[in-house]
Formats: structure tokens, sequence, C-alpha cells
């Protein structure tokens, strides 16, 4: 029999790229006109800058800093940025339920809506996942 589980998403809203730049095994959500535009993870990598050292390993940026200028720029335009923490094993599991649940417009597949996971939000939720 499979077993429910929760994953717990801890979220921080992020006002420039420089706020994202550092943090690694996480889910994001790019938001437009209050809903979810698209859906990603940072899984080993980090989020943005160079190629360094962050959370004792090597990591590669999935926005290097030529990005920069467009994600500051989106967000000074309206968008915004929401960083997901769950657990490091389950971003996978959080990513594709997260698309599932949001449909967001720029993904291309649908997710995977596992009916066993149900997600937990806290700290600086999107408020289409509060409920």
């Amino acid at each position: 029999m499979i077993q429910q589980r929760t994953i717990t998403i801890e979220w921080k809203e992020c006002f420039s790229y420089e706020d994202a730049r550092d943090f690694y095994s996480c889910v994001y959500i790019h938001e437009w006109d209050g809903r979810a535009y698209y859906i990603g993870k940072v899984g080993v990598s980090v989020f943005g800058g160079n190629q360094r050292d962050v959370g004792g390993r090597r990591r590669a940026p999935r926005y290097g800093s030529s990005y920069r200028h467009w994600i500051d720029g989106c967000l000074e335009h309206g968008a915004r940025l929401f960083i997901g923490i769950p657990p490091q094993q389950d971003i996978d599991d959080a990513e594709n339920k997260l698309i599932a649940l949001l449909q967001p417009v720029k993904n291309r597949d649908g997710g995977y809506d596992n009916p066993w996971i149900t997600l937990n939000h806290v700290g600086d939720v999107p408020e289409y996942l509060k409920q």
C-alpha cells in the first residue's frame, strides 16, 4: 500500500536577481498577473551568478549573470519570483505536483499529479497556493 506523504515547501519571495542568486536545491515560480507563468527547479546547480562554491559544493548557475537584467527587468515591471525550498529528496516531486496543480502557461509538460503527495506551504506563500 502506498503511503500518503506531505512535502513542506518554505517559500521566499525574491525582489531581485541578487536576492535569488544563492538558492539551490529548490523549486521556483515566475509569476505574472497573479498566476504562475513558469515553474522550474534548481537541483545541484545554483539559481544565479557564476560557477562557484555554494553549500559545500561547486555549482553552475541555472540563470547565469547574463540573465540579471532580464530577471530584474521583469521584477521591476510587475512579475514576481518565489523560491520554494522542499526537502532535497523531494525537489522533483514538488516541481511536478506544482506544475500539475497550477498549469503554468510556459511549462510544456503538465507535471505529474501524484495523488499520494500533499504540499504544505509556509513562508512567503503565493496567494494561489494558500488554502
